[in-house]
Order: C-alpha cells, then sequence, then structure tokens
C-alpha cells in the first residue's frame, strides 16, 4: 500500500523547531518507560525468594508476555500513519482491539496448566520453583496485551494531532500504579513474582485509561472528516499494511536470547553474562531517544517540505546520541560507571566498558534507523521494514558464528560487536529501500519551488 506523497497538505512548515517540539515528549515518555523494569526489579529483589521471584518473571511471564504482545507493538505507527479520518478511524480501531483481545485470549490459554506446564517446563527448562512461581505471574498479566492495543492505538492519534505531552503523561500515570501496586503487595507480603505481573498488568491499564480519556478531542477531530485522500481502509488494505510491522517485533525479541546462547558458549561466559543486562540498560538509554524519532517521522513525512528537516534533526539526535555515549564509553567513567551504578567488581566493569566502547556506535545509527523506517511507514512501504530485521539478525548471527570459530575474548565484546556490525547493515538496506520515495518527494518538493 503506497500512500500519497501529502495526503493532507499543511500550510504549517515542517522546521527543527516543530519536530523538537514533537519529538521531545515522546522521547521522555521513553525514558520513563525505561524506569519501570529496574524499579520492579528493585522491590522484588527486596522480597522473600528473590532469585527465584525474579528467574520466574524473568524468564517465564515477562518473555512469554513480550511474545504474545509483539503483534500488537507496531499498533502505534499504523494508528499513526493510517488515522486520517472517520472511517480509517473507526476501522484501524476495531482491527486494533481484535488483535489485542485475541492475543489477550492466546494469552490466557497459555496459562491453563494443559499448556502451561510443557512450554515452562519442558520447552523453557524452568525449575519446578521457578515454574511454580512464573504461573501466578503470568495469569496476573492476562490484561496486558489487550490494554497496550488500546494505549498504543491511542497514542498514534495523540501523535497524528501532534499532542506527544498527553503521552508522556500517561506514561507518568503507568509508573504512578506501579508505585501503588509494589507498595501495596510489599507491605501484604505478596510473593515477588506475582507482586511484577500485577505491576505491569496495573501500570499499562492505568495508563490506557488515561490515554483514552485525554485523546477524545482528537478523536472528535477526525470524526468531523467523513473521508481522507488516502482512500477507504478494508481489511485486506490492512493486513498488508500491518502483517509485516507485525512480525518484525517478533523477530526482533529473538537477539537478547541469541546473543545470551553465544555468550554462553565463548570465553568468559558468566562474566560477560553478569555485564550483559547492565550494559543492555546502558545502550537502551541513548538508543530510545531515537526509538521516540520513528512515529515523528511517520506523522511528519505527510506534509510538505518536511523532508530536508526531518533529516536534519536524524543528523542532531544521531551525533548527539553518539556523544551522550562516547562521554563514557571513551573515558574511564564508563568503567565508574559499571562500578558504583551496578555495584560490579573491576574487572566485569572493565569488561562493561570494554562492551560499551564496541556499543557506541548503536544509539547514533538507530536514529538513521528510526528516519528511514517512519519515512517508508508513512509511505506504506512496511514490506522493506521485516526484511531489514532479517537483515540485522543474519549479519548479528553471522558475526556470532565468527566469534563462536574464531573468538578468544568475552564473549561480551564479540555479541556487541556484531549487533553494531549488524545494525549498521540493517541502517544501510532501509536506506537504500527509502531512496526511492526520497528521490521522488524532493524532486516534487523541487518543482513546487
Amino acid at each position: 500500500m503506497k500512500a500519497a506523497p501529502y495526503p493532507e497538505p499543511q500550510s504549517d512548515r515542517v522546521t527543527l523547531r516543530r519536530i523538537f517540539k514533537l519529538w521531545s515528549p515522546l522521547a521522555l515518555s521513553w525514558l520513563c518507560m525505561a524506569l519501570e523494569l529496574p524499579l520492579i526489579t528493585a522491590v522484588v529483589g527486596r522480597m522473600a525468594s528473590p532469585e527465584v521471584q525474579m528467574a520466574a518473571i524473568g524468564s517465564i511471564a515477562f518473555p512469554l508476555a513480550l511474545l504474545i504482545e509483539g503483534p500488537v507493538v507496531m499498533m502505534l505507527s499504523a494508528s499513526t500513519a493510517l488515522c486520517r479520518d472517520r472511517q480509517s478511524l473507526q476501522r484501524v480501531r476495531r482491527y486494533a482491539m481484535t488483535l489485542g483481545i485475541g492475543l489477550s485470549g492466546v494469552h490466557a490459554l497459555v496459562c491453563f496448566p494443559a499448556l502451561y506446564n510443557p512450554l515452562v517446563g519442558d520447552l523453557i527448562g524452568a525449575t519446578p520453583l521457578v515454574q511454580a512461581a512464573g504461573h501466578p505471574a503470568l495469569w496476573a498479566m492476562i490484561p496486558w496485551t489487550a490494554a497496550i492495543a488500546y494505549r498504543r492505538f491511542h497514542q498514534g492519534i495523540l501523535i497524528r494531532a501532534e499532542r506527544g505531552t498527553h503521552v508522556t503523561q500517561g506514561t507518568l500515570f503507568r509508573l504512578l500504579g506501579d508505585v501503588v501496586v509494589l507498595s501495596l503487595c510489599y507491605h501484604f507480603e505478596i510473593p515477588g513474582a506475582l507482586t511484577a505481573g500485577l505491576a505491569l498488568s496495573v501500570g499499562v491499564c492505568c495508563e490506557a485509561l488515561f490515554v483514552g480519556w485525554v485523546v477524545r478531542p482528537s478523536v472528535r477531530e477526525l470524526e468531523i472528516i467523513e473521508q481522507g485522500p488516502a482512500g477507504p481502509i478494508d481489511l485486506p488494505r490492512f493486513v498488508r499494511f500491518y502483517a509485516p510491522l507485525a512480525v518484525t517485533p517478533i523477530l526482533g525479541f529473538m537477539a537478547m536470547p541469541l546473543g545470551a546462547a553465544a555468550m554462553n558458549r565463548l570465553p568468559f561466559s558468566i562474566e560477560s553474562l553478569a555485564v550483559w543486562q547492565a550494559l543492555h540498560g546502558l545502550v537502551f538509554v541513548p538508543r530510545s531517544l531515537a526509538l521516540a524519532y520513528n512515529e515523528v517521522v511517520i506523522r511528519l513525512s505527510e506534509v510538505r517540505g518536511s523532508l530536508r528537516p526531518l533529516m536534519n534533526f536524524s543528523r542532531i539526535l544521531a551525533l548527539s546520541n553518539t556523544a551522550l555515549l562516547g562521554v563514557f564509553a571513551l573515558s574511564p567513567w564508563g568503567v565508574w560507571l559499571f562500578e558504583s551504578m551496578f555495584d560490579m567488581h573491576p574487572t566485569l566493569a572493565v569488561l562493561g566498558a570494554a562492551g560499551l566502547l564496541c556499543s557506541l556506535p548503536q544509539p547514533g545509527l538507530m536514529a538513521g534507523q528510526s528516519f528511514h523506517l517512519g519515512w517508508l511507514v508513512g509511505h506504506g512501504q512496511t514490506g522493506a521494514i521485516t526484511k531489514s530485521m532479517l537483515i540485522f539478525l543474519g549479519c548479528a548471527v553471522g558475526g556470532m558464528l565468527l566469534a563462536l570459530r574464531f573468538g578468544h575474548e568475552p564473549g561480551l565484546i564479540y555479541v556487541a560487536g556484531s549487533f553494531s556490525l549488524a545494525t549498521l547493515a540493517q541502517v544501510t538496506w532501509l536506506s537504500l529501500c527509502s531512496r526511492p520515495s526520497r528521490l521522488a518527494v524532493a524532486s516534487l518538493e523541487a518543482d513546487s519551488d
């Protein structure tokens, strides 16, 4: 499905200031979301049997919920790109909620012992204690996927209306819900894994309810428009547009387990795995600033004259993100960060700093990825996005296989380096795919001038 270059011509110019105004609250929202899991982990770690409870939420409930939720993750991009009039609003909402409720139904089925026991016991290989602790946590997370589908659909409408501040406010409500549940469960000595599952569910439901409330004026504005220039959106057209987006997060979730599997087979496996989660969390902070740019590009790519300022902002974001991580990756502060923040032994801190250096290109590349991905989604070319993720996984696996064959250094270094090279390959592919539409738009803008 190819959208017209400018389905909604606007008189407002796209300036760096306008881009920043839309991007900044979304970036803040991503940063706030990054606090949720550390907050939950900190509380569960202070409850009874912390090792078993954290293993249950970290290896069973949360990964399974993420896997089931995967197809609705990109509903934010779809809503931002497609909801341009009353008909598209109603139909995309119907598709989003059908998918979300259906996947929550799948989640509920997985909770029944007939599926849960062989999946968790045989396939995942959890110990009986961890398996028992993870079961009630998975039950508690049944509403999670439906709430996320509802929330991300309406967040897309807020972004289309350029009311990103409400998105940040919703994330704060989510954290508030987390805090209330965690406090109550800690006081009444609820098991840690169940506490985490309840906090995740209640938090995202609070956010969904808030977003559903504040989005009403934006919904009314769309309902006034009978039918936009992009034409009606029926089910086949939506499936062609959304199916590649739905598959992409599921493929992306495979990267972390593959990296952990590679490190288990490389030198210094225990040390590498001990640092892996902390490294991922640190690199995620500047990467999240770039992730927030994706929907900004989707929203503004349809506005005449947007190409050059969007590209300029992505370059500024790439340089800023690289500089932010480089302050620690290229100085002794990297070692200090792992020692002070994560209380790691100096040997592990040095390994973490080396991993930080190998990950240095990733936040900058993520800015380019968000630009090209947003541009492709905004112009209806979603098929290239799934292919780009396959390229990423292929290059990452290739790099890790080479490390398994020839590597003698700690596995963390090879995995972090493989992910950086794979991200470069992915961004290069996305750039090549977006090039024809960018050239067409540049030519159109030049002719109009």
